[in-house]
């Protein structure tokens, strides 16, 4: 196996910055990446001067830098993501009893899922960002199984393999990984993920994949309802129709702009 680039060492940095606990040493960091000090330094002095890391000046830990921020606003308006999803996420969380479904977009990066825009089921309002932790576990999250099922099977298995022990987030989160992947293998077959409180108790939901130009699944559109809202039986004879025409019709519109 090749030695990681400097490119992807830094990626990776980066994504161990968006977890918990948000912070690292420079030590920790050497640590991570298996590199001396000074070879550690001088790639995070790079970072920094590009503002994807910022190091405070007293406990000389470093963090995300505001570049990123930066970054993903580019991302959403070059991309007409947010004019060409939110339209139909108010809409489908309409039609919810009192509105008080939650609809959302997660998108998948080529190594973690995360929650990219939202319409919160508490407010009536819209929030756009990232997903706490800066990832939706593969193995527990609506959205990050139901996008893990249509990725490369192998590299998944092994992404899982690499977090073994899997948390168990809820008593219904699954952390065996052969039941795991053929949970996967179900839900691509039947081309929608229903979850019941896989990771949050109390709430149910419905995911459905959104597919890009060259027909990959890059992104999923969900609808998560609390089951004192909505049971889970009642959730999918009323809105498994709605979450999957909303998948489709976003799909098309992807596909149109070319």
């Amino acid at each position: 196996m090749k030695p990681p680039t400097s490119i992807e060492k830094a990626a990776s940095v980066l994504d161990r910055l968006a977890e918990p606990p948000y912070t690292m040493s420079l030590t920790e960091v050497a640590d991570f990446l298996s590199m001396s000090k000074p070879g550690a330094l001088s790639m995070l002095d790079a970072m920094e001067q590009c503002g994807f890391v910022f190091r405070d000046s007293l406990t000389k830990r470093y963090t995300l830098g505001a570049s990123l921020v930066r970054l993903g606003k580019a991302f959403l308006e070059q991309s007409d993501l947010e004019d060409t999803v939110m339209p139909h996420l108010v809409r489908l969380k309409e039609t919810t009893p009192g509105g008080r479904g939650h609809t959302y977009l997660s998108i998948w990066d080529g190594r973690k899922c995360f929650l990219l825009l939202s319409v919160d089921f508490l407010h009536d309002r819209r929030t756009y960002g990232p997903y706490e932790g800066g990832g939706i576990p593969l193995h527990a999250g609506l959205t990050a199984i139901l996008l893990a099922a249509y990725q490369d099977q192998a590299t998944i298995r092994r992404m899982l393999e690499a977090a073994v022990p899997l948390k168990k987030v809820t008593e219904n989160t699954l952390t065996d990984i052969d039941q795991i992947m053929e949970h996967y293998r179900r839900v691509r077959e039947q081309g929608y993920h229903l979850g019941n409180e896989g990771y949050r108790i109390g709430f149910v939901g419905i995911a459905a994949p959104v597919f890009d130009k060259d027909g990959r699944a890059f992104a999923a559109v969900a609808l998560s309802c609390p089951k004192t809202l909505l049971s889970r039986e009642a959730l999918v004879e009323s809105y498994l129709d709605g979450v999957l025409e909303t998948a489709r019709v976003i799909t098309r519109k992807i596909a149109l702009r070319g």
